[in-house]
């Protein structure tokens, strides 16, 4: 079990308490994630009429690598002072879902974890449109979008790939 405010361990399990006296909390911001139950991670991917559409098993097969890692690094609590390293290491943006994402005639080639930079731009992939969602059971739907906030899992939390669509974009 583990708790976190601003990525940094809440959690006193000898007492079983949060220390989070002091720490004004929106309930918004509460996230509780079971292992048990992951989160789902959903790909809708829409082209033009006319494009190659792209192929989901090779989007499968790159992303499933990245959802892979995340949930390897996430599979221990923060350390008690988390540093940048850390929190990227668990954290679920636009830019890291795109960097491994293989589009046709835009980013055939994928890059990988290790070739990605946070720091970079969100390259642009027109004509084709890319929208991320994040589900938890009982919660609503997390969009990830170019302009969205990166998603930060939690500790422990889980990440499963499950469906990709593509979308051939109506021409009206």
């Amino acid at each position: 079990m583990s708790a976190a405010v601003a990525g940094r361990s809440v959690l006193d399990e000898t007492r079983s308490i949060l220390q989070i006296k002091e720490t004004p909390t929106v309930l918004g911001d509460l996230w509780l994630a079971d292992p048990q139950l992951p989160t789902l991670l959903e790909i809708t991917i829409r082209y033009p009429d006319g494009m190659q559409p792209p192929t989901p098993t090779t989007i499968r097969e790159s992303v499933d690598l990245l959802v892979s890692a995340l949930n390897s690094a996430n599979a221990a609590d923060l350390p008690a002072s988390p540093g940048e390293a850390d929190l990227e290491a668990r954290r679920v943006s636009y830019a890291k879902l795109l960097h491994v994402l293989p589009l046709p005639s835009v980013h055939e080639t994928p890059g990988t974890l290790d070739t990605f930079d946070p720091t970079a731009s969100v390259p642009d992939i027109s004509p084709y449109e890319v929208t991320y969602f994040l589900l938890q059971e009982g919660a609503p739907a997390y969009t990830l979008t170019s302009d969205a906030p990166p998603y930060n899992l939690t500790p422990f939390e889980r990440l499963s790939l499950d469906t990709i669509e593509t979308e051939v974009e109506d021409g009206a």
